[in-house]
């Protein structure tokens, strides 16, 4: 008797396990239900409050991964290859090769754009002094003409001296990105202008 029941339930397992894998496979997205989704996160007019928050994180790390490829950049010793490669990491990183990095008590560097400030580090004309990121604060995003401005003001400090306080307008816009053979227009964040009051760089 035992293994009549046995047989049975082994039985009733075998025959809905098709079933089962079929329940599977059509819970497994499409392509075109990843697109789709992309779409609703990512190509709407405006986004949302938590998206938001997001991008206004992301800008922070953005600051502090500019920062970290200026001082790797300061290395005359760096290889030209990779040299390259970070220059154009750095250049994605602001909406424009041309947005400028503006020092209002340094004359010398006083409106330097991004090519100017990453030519110069190759000249080995500039050089990054090594100090800390701390103090983010953010203003509240304002939306005109389809892209989301804010200011991120922060300190950088050295273990000797303190320097004085940063600003970067950050701008949330539409960019065209590419997945796979697709090409879409996606929220993405940049750097539109980099201010300091203080001297950042070291002119040689």
């Amino acid at each position: 008797m035992k293994n009549k029941i046995s047989v049975i339930i082994l039985l009733s397992v075998l025959l809905s396990a098709p079933q089962l894998l079929s329940s599977q496979a059509i819970s497994v997205p499409t392509e075109e239900q990843v697109y789709h989704s992309l779409e609703e996160k990512f190509e709407k007019e405006e986004v949302s409050e938590e998206q938001l928050l997001l991008f206004q994180e992301k800008s922070i790390q953005q600051i502090k991964d500019f920062f970290n490829a200026a001082e790797i950049l300061s290395s005359p010793t760096l290889d030209s290859v990779f040299r390259k490669k970070l220059e154009e990491t750095v250049i994605g990183y602001f909406s424009s090769p041309t947005d400028s990095l503006f020092f209002s008590k340094n004359e010398k560097t006083k409106g330097m754009t991004v090519e100017t400030f990453l030519d110069e580090f190759k000249k080995g004309n500039l050089e990054m002094e090594e100090g800390t990121l701390s103090d983010f604060e953010m203003t509240t995003p304002v939306f005109l003409d389809k892209k989301y401005t804010w200011e991120v003001s922060f300190r950088f400090s050295r273990e000797d001296t303190a320097r004085g306080d940063l600003s970067a307008t950050m701008i949330l816009k539409k960019e065209k990105k590419s997945f796979g053979s697709v090409e879409k227009e996606v929220w993405d964040v940049k750097f539109e202008e980099l201010k300091a009051e203080e001297q950042v760089w070291g002119w040689k």
